[in-house]
């Protein structure tokens, strides 16, 4: 079998990106050795003597496995002991010697078959190129006449070996792998790997030339190309190969000359490195990404080692520390000096140790120019695909003028509180004051107005026959301004004491505060036509108390402007506002008002309507607006002149933050 001769059982499924040349070199080394020599054992060691490669010449010379040898000892493996020490030490001085890289050496040896039998061989040692002392071992049976092959009565034997080499070397190949014609271009074989890979059956295969693994349209060019002028000797490629499903695959061929069933033929080791070409590119790109990241971005970069020294640091701009970044390389974070804004260097240490991530680590370092900076350190660990701790990576920033800034905010807000602390006690005394003085005038007028209503009475009921009718009117009228304006003083005193007042929270149903206010309404009036719609229950959060004067001001307002409809009807309820905001209303068919007027409305003592049309004070909805504000709601109304008015309002969800009672 010229095939199983020529190619070697290569150990391909360790291929990686980052080690592609010299693997392939190592390969191709392997290749041409065992196409030249195709009876010879060949074996291949490293520069500690263990063995790294054993063809099949050499399982049947020495009858061991592969899978067996490969990673011992060379000497241990195919010599008697009692030669072994000298051999080594052989070998030894030829890989010291100068001219073990210009020139190989021959030995002719004792070797030990795995039966225990000895015979003698011829061994031939080549250093392989490169820095380290690395050779190839071709090794003839001396028995057999010339080094030309097995004795006869050993040939059925070896005809047995060599087609277990051919069957080992491509059939049972975990690589695709195929030979074809150089003339025809026709594939004469193909492994099942192969037609795992392009998804072609084997039949299929066979009736397929070289081109046809191209993509279309490169077929009729590379024909011209093999035909004109047809490979020849060992090469490597990279091409585009076709799945028969039309996916391009990105393949590395290794390709050599062979005879094949007697003539001569090209065998080709095909290994699809889409994936791996696809990881290089996508690993190039994350590289550049991060590259310009780090050239660009405010941060930089560190990376420790397991003892928590730094073996890297990158990024721009690095800030100018003392000691200098050269410096720095190979200390620990403790070894500089500075030292932690808060805690201690124990402290971080601890967590190191622990192998624990960290946030925002603030240390203090002295800059070039001698002032003080700040820096901001974040980390996590890192572990190896064992899951050894081997370090930490992470990034750092340069806080200074943050905590500068903090730090006047700091003061300004000290500043600025100490200003509300001046504010809230003088609007504490102003406060103390005004209630001094709405406390003066409830006094001070209520004992004269008190006085004017018992003299006007007694007058009345005293002389009121001497006085007659325009007389007793003339009371009548004085009486009643008494009374306005006792209501006038209430109502000044009940808007003052309001921001004094210490709100409590809890759940309130407005519903029912409307119907007894309703109730009391009917029980004043029970001549009136009045229709009252409210859902059973209205909760809201808020004082109880204050929420009490909110529904009796505005239904009282809309039982009050409703006076002059043949019939009265009020509505209470609430609705959803788009912001997801709970909305309550109170609506009548009264009087209305316009709505150019609409801002007055809840201003202290201002009124849309005349005093002799509609009784009241003017102090009832800015006496509403205050609570709700103090409740973190707002109101708001819509009206037509005679069609009526609808009030809105809001209370907020969350209690109000109302520690005090101002």
């Amino acid at each position: 079998m010229g095939l199983a001769s020529a190619y070697p059982q290569a150990t391909v499924d360790d291929l990686e990106l980052r080690q592609a040349q010299a693997a392939a070199r190592d390969a191709e080394l392997r290749y041409r050795a065992i196409v030249d020599s195709a009876f010879d054992a060949i074996l291949a060691i490293d520069e500690r003597g263990l063995l790294t490669e054993f063809n099949p010449a050499a399982e049947t010379l020495f009858g061991r496995a592969r899978a067996e040898v490969i990673g011992r000892d060379l000497c241990e493996t195919i010599f008697p002991p009692a030669v072994r020490d000298e051999q080594r030490r052989a070998m030894a001085a030829h890989r010291d010697s100068i001219h073990a890289g210009k020139t190989g050496v021959r030995w002719e040896l004792s070797a030990l078959h795995s039966s225990g039998w000895e015979f003698r061989i011829e061994l031939r040692l080549s250093r392989l190129p490169g820095t380290l002392p690395r050779f190839t071992a071709i090794i003839r049976d001396l028995a057999a006449p010339n080094g030309a092959g097995p004795q006869p009565q050993n040939l059925a034997s070896h005809l047995r070996a060599s087609e277990s080499q051919y069957r080992s070397l491509f059939v049972d190949n975990p690589q695709p792998m195929y030979v074809y014609d150089p003339q025809s271009l026709r594939f004469l074989a193909v492994n099942s790997a192969a037609v795992a890979q392009y998804g072609f059956s084997e039949a299929e295969f066979l009736a397929l030339t070289l081109p046809d693994l191209h993509p279309a349209a490169d077929r009729p060019a590379l024909r011209d190309k093999l035909l004109s002028r047809p490979n020849r000797g060992q090469q490597r490629l990279h091409v585009s190969h076709q799945h028969t499903s039309g996916e391009l695959m990105e393949i590395e061929c290794f390709a050599n000359d062979i005879v094949f069933q007697g003539k001569p033929a090209r065998v080709v080791l095909a290994i699809d490195v889409t994936e791996h070409r696809r990881a290089a590119l996508d690993l190039r790109r994350s590289e550049a990404r991060f590259r310009d990241l780090t050239e660009l971005s405010a941060d930089w970069f560190w990376e420790q080692d397991e003892n928590f020294r730094f073996v890297g640091m990158k990024g721009s701009p690095f800030p100018l520390l003392v000691p200098p970044y050269s410096n720095i390389l190979g200390k620990t974070r403790w070894e500089m000096p500075g030292s932690p804004v808060q805690g201690g260097w124990e402290d971080h240490r601890r967590v190191l140790e622990c192998h624990e991530p960290f946030q925002e680590f603030e240390v203090q370092r002295i800059g070039e120019d001698g002032q003080p900076l700040v820096l901001s350190l974040s980390g996590a660990p890192v572990f190896d695909d064992d899951g050894r701790f081997s370090g930490y990576r992470g990034v750092g920033r340069d806080v200074t003028e943050r905590r500068r800034a903090e730090q006047e905010v700091e003061r300004l807000n000290a500043e600025l509180e100490e200003r509300v602390k001046q504010r809230t006690a003088e609007l504490e005394a102003v406060n103390a004051e005004l209630e001094a003085f709405s406390y003066s005038i409830a006094h001070d007028l209520r004992s004269p107005l008190t006085s004017i209503d018992g003299f006007s009475h007694t007058l009345d009921e005293l002389y009121g026959q001497v006085l007659g009718d325009p007389g007793r009117h003339y009371l009548s009228r004085i009486r009643a301004g008494v009374r306005q304006m006792s209501d006038l003083t209430d109502a000044m005193l009940t808007l003052a004491r309001l921001s004094r007042v210490k709100l409590r929270f809890e759940q309130v149903d407005l519903a029912a505060l409307a119907r007894a206010t309703i109730a009391q309404l009917r029980d004043a009036q029970p001549q009136r036509q009045a229709t009252f719609d409210a859902p059973e229950h209205l909760y809201a959060h808020g004082d109880p108390r204050l929420l009490a004067q909110v529904v009796a001001n505005l239904v009282g307002n809309a039982w009050k402007f409703s006076g002059n409809k043949p019939e009265t009807r009020i509505t209470v309820g609430s609705r959803t506002s788009e912001a997801g905001e709970t909305v309550y209303y109170v609506a009548d068919c009264g009087a209305g008002f316009d709505m150019a007027y609409a801002a007055r409305l809840f201003g202290a003592f201002q009124r849309l309507h005349a005093s002799s049309e509609f009784e009241g004070t003017g102090i009832g909805l800015a006496l509403v607006q205050k609570i709700l504000l103090r409740h973190g709601g707002r109101i708001w109304a819509e009206s037509r002149p005679g069609s009526g008015a609808t009030f809105f309002f809001t209370i907020a969800r969350e209690p109000a933050s109302d520690s005090t009672a101002g």
